[in-house]
């Protein structure tokens, strides 16, 4: 009697486990990437806003200020009349949080209520000692981007990772 073609229940069961362990890697390989690129572009957003304002005093010869708020809203103000008027609202990105540092030294602390980052013309220089902000993911703490805020030109870059 010749033997039948085909594979055992043990060879099908043992390379279903074998798939179920590399698609697992693969998806927590895959998740860390997503959440990265979360954090990265959460802090991209905010950093943008930072560049508005800072484009606005240099362009119109005015103040301008950030406004960031713990609710997970930032805002671009712009100086007209003695009293800011609102250029844009934004809301951060679902599911992050921001924090700050006042110096590469010090802790990273979470944003107060409110906080304001202004720029005075003509040069736009900035009027905070906060100069390293964080995103994270709030649910995966490791995912995390940084981005800078330099000195007196109030400059803003995205930094390659957080301190």
């Amino acid at each position: 009697m010749r033997g039948r073609g085909g594979f055992t229940l043990i060879e099908v069961l043992i390379v279903i486990v074998i798939l179920a362990i590399l698609i697992s890697g693969g998806y927590s390989s895959y998740r860390k990437v997503q959440m990265r690129s979360l954090a990265r572009r959460a802090a991209a957003e905010v950093a943008a806003a930072f560049r508005d304002a800072r484009g606005l005093c240099q362009r119109r010869n005015v103040k301008t200020r950030v406004k960031l708020k713990n609710t997970g809203e930032y805002s671009v103000y712009v100086k007209s009349g003695g009293t800011y008027k609102e250029v844009y609202t934004r809301k951060f990105l679902e599911g992050t949080e921001f924090h700050y540092k006042k110096s590469s030294a010090s802790p990273w602390l979470p944003l107060p209520h409110i906080l304001f980052v202004s720029y005075r013309p003509p040069f736009a220089e900035i009027g905070i000692k906060a100069t390293l902000f964080r995103a994270r993911v709030e649910s995966f703490p490791e995912a995390e981007a940084c981005f800078r805020v330099f000195g007196v030109t109030g400059r803003v870059v995205m930094a390659d990772e957080c301190p």
